[in-house]
């Protein structure tokens, strides 16, 4: 003989106002990921115009042309982003991109050159690094990036939502 189960029907109405309760903050989640997404992919020019950087349309191809060249950088990075630094990186055809970059002393005189040879590859949305030199020891990464200015300014920003600019030189 088996025993049958007696449906609670005051926890079944609960049981309904549980899921819908996850099911609204679901919704919300995608929402604000999706604005978070639509944020980064929009730039205000600064007479009222948001300006895409039309990462969306952008074939690699027409990325990598216009990433070729060389580009200047100024910030914090190193150890926890706690040493000013300046630097070039310059990106081949061939996949490759050197970075040339050196430390700021606190008196204002740079310190010593570093040089580091990369592989990067892009897609519409992400630029990807590894290192292809022994020293300093990098660990690979993909970088959300967006191009601004006639491209002549790049914005790249890592998954904690920290960025970075560079200005092209050449």
């Amino acid at each position: 003989m088996t025993k049958r189960r007696k449906i609670n029907k005051k926890s079944k109405a609960a049981s309904k106002e549980t899921n819908f309760k996850y099911g609204l903050i679901i919704l919300i989640i995608i929402i604000v990921a999706a604005g978070g997404i639509l944020a980064l992919t929009l730039h205000n020019t600064g007479d009222g115009n948001n300006n895409s950087n039309n990462n969306s349309t952008i074939t690699p191809n027409e990325a990598k042309k216009h990433l070729l060249g060389t580009w200047r950088w100024e910030g914090y990075g190193g150890y926890g982003g706690k040493y000013h630094q300046i630097g070039t990186w310059t990106f081949y055809e061939n996949d490759s991109m050197v970075s040339i970059f050196q430390g700021v002393l606190p008196n204002g005189e740079l310190g010593s050159k570093n040089i580091v040879w990369w592989h990067y590859s892009i897609n519409e949305t992400l630029i990807c690094f590894d290192n292809a030199s022994d020293f300093p020891p990098s660990e690979p990464g993909c970088y959300t990036y967006e191009f601004l200015e006639d491209y002549l300014h790049l914005r790249v920003t890592d998954s904690k939502g920290n960025s970075a600019d560079w200005y092209k030189v050449e």
